[in-house]
């Protein structure tokens, strides 16, 4: 998709409201993650490459992200650069030059020196690749960087491929974490999802998982189009049986799903789900996931609650955190470096996009030494990073923060999210509130500077222009009106 341009102010207007309800906004903001910043708001590089150079060496956090493009099957919902496979000499041809992007980027101090505090392998699906292909990746991985910090290592997978052999070797080459997708158990939304694996799969590799792994987590999708109360209830009991210590519950995203998937949708006669009815099914997920024994432990990650009996009750619990995803939506130091077709990095004020073409992306690293993989954007005002995904997190260092060079309109939102209930300011630190935790995704769009803010509405305006797609309900309705105690009694 092409990236727009700011050339006006053209922001999808959403406004604060002054009410003591629970509605503290008029409109949902119809995506729910993102990544920032944005490459239109900093410099691209003509040498790529300067980027590894001037990149400052030293970060908080250090993530590496690698990305495998390739999948069994396609789901509808999925946003993500990903494909189908035509033979296994494609994916050794793939691994081949995802080991050489390792060996090119190791040459750069900026990239080699600096501890490694977390790995996520991603997709696409990593867990097609082979036996062969993961004892040569886990080699390339101690051989080139400083493991010495390592905390966590994440494998993506899908059951289908998933085996034994392959959680046995995951094990040995440093893997702490198995996550794997599930979205639903509803036979009519997954056929829907197109997602082929079976209900016994997915049982299986869950009790594979846990007896090798301390942390395993499925990822499930609320809010699906005609999805009634009962049908998320019995997601829920279905997700908790398998016993992982967390579970990811994303709100579907329909304006970035695929065609197909809003067809789909609409053949069946399915409408979309009311902003009022998604809201009330994230509501009702964190109160009955809260009496089963998890707690949010970010803006749509359940964990384990790991508090004392009797403990104050916690918005999110930040005991253990996902390390990983707490560089990605961190702050200016900390680092993520990327590998594979499509994958994105954020280093300091750069910002690093591989290419999605993944036939390129091997052609440039293993045929022709003298193109760039990548492309490499620099000089991003990043000051604001931290602010904006507080919401996320849940928890906000204020000496974390570059307070002089934060965006006058960030601070303004950030004490508008006090006064309304959003947000407590505790001194040192702000501190999410449940209502600003329902309302996580308004306020991280709000706390981008006005620039930033265009960029991302442009993006989503697009997206609702393509045919076939039907668009989602944005509009909240609060109480119009309050019952006094005279009416009442009358």
């Amino acid at each position: 998709m092409k990236k727009p341009s700011i050339l006006e102010d053209d922001r999808i207007n959403i406004s604060f409201k002054d009410s003591p309800s629970l509605f503290k906004f008029d409109q949902q903001f119809p995506i729910y993650n993102w990544l920032y910043p944005f490459d239109e708001r900093g410099k691209k590089l003509a040498d790529p490459f300067s980027a590894f150079i001037s990149i400052e060496p030293r970060s908080r956090l250090r993530a590496l992200y690698f990305h495998v493009p390739f999948c069994d099957t396609i789901c509808t919902f999925c946003p993500f650069t990903r494909g189908q496979y035509d033979s296994q000499s494609e994916l050794d041809r793939f691994v081949q030059a995802l080991l050489r992007e390792i060996e090119i980027k190791h040459q750069y101090p900026a990239i080699s020196s600096a501890p490694i505090d977390t790995i996520y392998f991603g997709g696409g699906t990593p867990s097609v690749l082979s036996v062969d292909h993961f004892y040569q990746l886990g080699e390339a991985l101690h051989r080139f960087f400083d493991l010495s910090r390592l905390k966590e290592f994440t494998m993506e997978c899908e059951v289908k491929s998933v085996t034994p052999e392959k959680l046995k070797v995951w094990k040995e080459i440093g893997v702490t974490r198995i996550s794997f997708g599930v979205q639903t158990f509803n036979p009519l939304y997954r056929q829907l999802f197109n997602l082929t694996a079976t209900i016994e799969q997915i049982r299986q590799v869950a009790e594979w998982s846990n007896e090798l792994f301390a942390e395993t987590n499925i990822d499930m999708i609320v809010g699906i189009a005609g999805q009634s109360l009962d049908d998320l209830l019995d997601d829920i009991e279905q997700a908790n049986s398998l016993n992982m210590t967390t579970v990811d519950y994303y709100t579907l995203n329909n304006i970035v799903a695929q065609t197909q998937m809003h067809r789909a949708f609409t053949t069946q006669g399915l409408k979309p789900l009311s902003a009022n009815t998604k809201l009330s099914y994230r509501m009702f997920l964190n109160e009955y996931l809260r009496a089963q024994g998890y707690v949010p432990n970010n803006g749509y990650s359940f964990t384990r609650n790991r508090a004392p009996v009797g403990s104050p009750r916690m918005v999110i619990q930040r005991d253990p955190v996902l390390l990983y995803q707490d560089a990605t939506y961190g702050f200016t130091d900390d680092y993520v470096d990327c590998y594979g077709p499509g994958a994105v990095g954020t280093m300091g004020s750069h910002i690093i996009y591989n290419i999605e073409n993944r036939n390129q992306y091997a052609v440039r690293l293993l045929d022709d030494k003298r193109q760039a993989w990548f492309t490499a954007h620099s000089d991003l005002d990043v000051a604001n990073k931290g602010i904006i995904y507080f919401p996320y997190r849940g928890f906000l260092d204020k000496s974390r923060v570059e307070w002089d060079n934060v965006h006058p309109e960030t601070r303004a939102t950030l004490d508008k999210a006090v006064a309304c209930g959003l947000a407590v300011d505790q001194g040192d630190s702000y501190t999410l509130t449940d209502a600003g935790w329902l309302f996580a995704v308004n306020l991280m769009y709000l706390l981008m500077p006005p620039a930033d803010q265009i960029v991302l509405s442009k993006l989503i305006k697009r997206s609702e222009a393509l045919a076939d797609r039907t668009p989602d309900d944005v509009i909240l309705i609060s109480p119009r009106r309050t019952i006094t105690t005279a009416q009442t009694v009358a």
